[in-house]
């Protein structure tokens, strides 16, 4: 039997490599059914890892942490954000675009048909 080391070692060592294929795959915003099924799995393995107490909560998100990081060059809440924000600025400006001028209809009806 492995001591408790070794057990939290070749855990967290199989957690980012997991990690690791997961952000290959893409980050939140990917559609890919395999990045889900994937999600899934470390969810599983993280909440499995907890449960035995081979590692805690905090350990598993520093591993995953690290490998956003590594991939993308930007911690996680920062990249969920700035993209986050990207979407609403775009939808924004789509709504701008298709907005009706109601100031148009500000006037009585016998004024603006003239």
């Amino acid at each position: 039997m492995k001591s408790k080391h070794l057990a939290k070692a070749d855990y967290l060592r199989e957690l980012a490599q997991f990690a690791k294929e997961l952000y290959e795959l893409g980050d939140f915003s990917s559609d890919d059914p395999e990045r889900a099924k994937l999600s899934a799995k470390i969810e599983g393995y993280a909440a499995a890892g907890t449960t035995i107490e081979v590692v805690t909560s905090a350990e598993v998100q520093s591993v995953i942490d690290k490998a956003h990081l590594a991939k993308f060059g930007e911690e996680r809440e920062v990249r969920r954000a700035r993209i986050l924000g990207e979407r609403a600025d775009k939808s924004a400006d789509i709504e701008t675009e298709d907005e009706v001028d109601w100031d148009v209809y500000d006037s009585p009806a016998k004024d603006r048909k003239k």
